[in-house]
């Protein structure tokens, strides 16, 4: 098996304000030459519109010099089986749906903020009238929907 010619890993942050440093977005990409690896960059973008902006470049280049390139998130991408169903969403196929939902809800601004609490109250109501199964807010976000705690009002015991 070929070895990746570059390897491109983000480190990304819910963060709702444009910040650097701890608690932020960091990105490196690593290519691959004659000699060995070498990083072409590290950068923390204070945003995540202009790290995905600057993420596109990269890839883009890297597909214009025919490179295989290797990506890592730490984000989630997943929701289990059943999720579309709970949620009344009847596209198929299921995840796409998922998907497409979290899309038109959610709105993620430029300087980075994001209705997600909101968000994920409307599908804590959609899914189980309560506060879960997504939960971890901050205080001032607490609703009838949304706990700071995982054992917030209307969870399951």
């Amino acid at each position: 098996m070929a070895e990746f010619d570059a390897y491109l890993m983000v480190d990304w942050s819910a963060n709702s304000r444009p910040v650097t440093g701890a608690d932020s977005i960091w990105y490196c990409i690593v290519t691959r030459s004659s000699n060995g690896l070498f990083v072409l960059e590290l950068a923390n973008p204070s945003t995540r519109r202009q790290a995905m902006s600057e993420i596109n470049v990269i890839l883009r280049d890297l597909v214009r010099q025919e490179r295989m390139v290797l990506v890592g998130f730490d984000f989630p991408l997943g929701y289990p089986a059943g999720t579309a169903a709970a949620l009344g969403l009847t596209d198929k196929p299921e995840w796409s749906s998922t998907w497409r939902e979290l899309v038109r809800l959610i709105i993620d601004g430029d300087d980075n903020s994001n209705n997600r609490f909101e968000v994920a109250g409307e599908l804590n109501r959609r899914i189980s009238g309560g506060c879960y199964p997504f939960w971890s807010c901050p205080q001032g976000r607490v609703s009838s929907t949304m706990s700071c705690t995982k054992s917030g009002p209307g969870q399951p015991r």
